[in-house]
């Protein structure tokens, strides 16, 4: 089994298991500070769980930054020039906290597999956040492609409304199916903010991973937490009371296990999503995304039909097959609009930039190139003495960014998706050298 397919099946595997997680612990009783026994309906608490997952992510980091020292003193060079701009991430983790919260919220109302559909909604948003701010021109092939994700939401949303039968239940689920739009705003929104902060930040993925896991548990702990404790609300008396989610894990072995379970499957999903980066086809990042979610909504159905006898999970009702409907616009329109890129709004500025900017490199004479995967590099020898120098240029254009799976850090580790614009070019390449997409023989 190669690296290759153990990595595909590390992160389908931790990825299920982390969204059921995410649905699962809001149905595990314990006893709270009145007392009284209660679920764990605790969405901020649930949100502070995945940011700090995320910092341990420092683990990968380390490991990472070992290899490529390893490999060369171009990784140096770049911590020593980052320190001044790595507070920029600030913004784009406020807005994921946002998306975070809006997402665990509106999933206390709905169920898992509708959470993940709903993820689509992020195409549509990022397209005109796309447009609005990053000057980026849409072609008729975008604009079809997000017609089929807004009717594949729109199907997912009405199949899951029409589902329940109680009608005071059903304002509950609108009111979690619009909690889940609006995160997917801010997500969107968090993918534009890190393609203008963070484009010239020289630093690997995992390691902005780290950062944004690190300044989510701050503002987790200095912001959100309190003033969560001081707003009225039904939980012992605020909107939520962070004593109370304390006491409940503390008097519950269930809810420790799955926290534990949580953060360490944030950690693997993440050491998995590294191992994949190289396979960034559109067609595989889609393929990769419907596996997952069908695998969730399949895991949700046998865990409430066969282990948990209706208490975890969900049924199979008779607007299911119109929530399959809707789901297969999702995939065909993500599909679709992942196969254009998002250019600025002239393209022939865009393409003469990008033949500007070659990958030049200073490698020791008579070098040997060998692409793997995909066409020959072009190699062309500029010194003759001493050192040469090669030039490894594409004559396709850079894929798309932003798009569905984006350039965001952490949607892209929890997505699988292409190498975010936060790498530098110099570790992209040495990364795609230990990767074996490229090697190089010295002679």
């Amino acid at each position: 089994m190669t690296s290759v397919t153990v990595g595909v099946l590390g992160l389908l595997t931790f990825g299920t298991v982390t969204s059921l997680l995410a649905k699962i612990i809001f149905g595990v009783p314990s006893l709270g500070i009145d007392g009284q026994l209660k679920e764990f309906r605790k969405p901020l608490f649930e949100t502070f769980a995945m940011f700090y997952g995320m910092s341990f992510c420092f683990v990968l980091d380390m490991l990472q930054r070992q290899k490529l020292e390893s490999k060369s003193e171009l990784v140096e060079k770049n911590a020593k020039s980052r320190h001044h701009s790595v507070l920029v991430i600030w913004f784009p983790a406020a807005f994921d906290l946002i998306a975070t919260v809006c997402m665990c919220t509106g999933l206390l109302y709905t169920t898992v597999s509708v959470y993940q559909m709903l993820r689509g909604a992020m195409l549509v948003f990022t397209a005109l956040f796309s447009v609005l701010f990053l000057k980026r021109k849409l072609t008729f092939h975008h604009y079809v492609s997000i017609f089929l994700n807004i009717l594949g939401i729109s199907l997912v949303g009405l199949a899951n409304i029409l589902s329940e039968k109680d009608i005071a239940m059903r304002g509950n689920l609108v009111m979690g199916i619009i909690l889940m739009i609006f995160g997917q705003c801010a997500q969107a929104a968090q993918v534009v903010v890190e393609e203008y902060f963070c484009q010239d930040l020289n630093m690997p993925s995992i390691r902005v991973v780290t950062y944004e896991g690190l300044f989510g548990v701050a503002m987790m702990l200095l912001i959100v937490f309190p003033l969560a404790y001081w707003v009225p609300g039904q939980d012992s008396g605020s909107l939520e009371n962070i004593l109370d989610s304390f006491i409940m894990i503390e008097h519950s072995w269930i809810l420790q296990g799955i926290l534990l379970m949580d953060v360490c499957c944030m950690l693997f999903f993440n050491y998995f999503s590294m191992n994949v980066t190289k396979l960034s086809s559109s067609m595989f990042r889609t393929l990769l995304e419907t596996m997952r979610t069908m695998i969730v909504w399949i895991v949700d159905i046998l865990l409430y039909y066969f282990i948990s006898q209706g208490q975890f999970g969900e049924p199979w009702t008779q607007y299911s097959f119109l929530q399959v409907i809707g789901f297969m616009f999702l995939v065909i329109g993500t599909f679709q609009y992942s196969q254009y890129p998002t250019l600025p709004v002239s393209e022939e500025e865009w393409f003469e930039e990008e033949e500007k900017v070659p990958l030049v490199t200073d490698v020791p004479r008579n070098v040997t190139m060998k692409q793997v995967t995909g066409k020959e590099p072009v190699v062309s020898h500029i010194n003759e003495k001493g050192t040469s120098q090669i030039t490894i240029g594409s004559k396709n254009p850079p894929k798309n960014v932003p798009s569905f799976y984006s350039s965001s850090p952490s949607i892209f580790m929890r997505h699988g998706g292409f190498s975010p614009s936060v790498y530098s070019s110099e570790i992209l390449e040495l990364e795609a050298r230990q990767s074996g997409s490229l090697s190089s023989t010295v002679e």
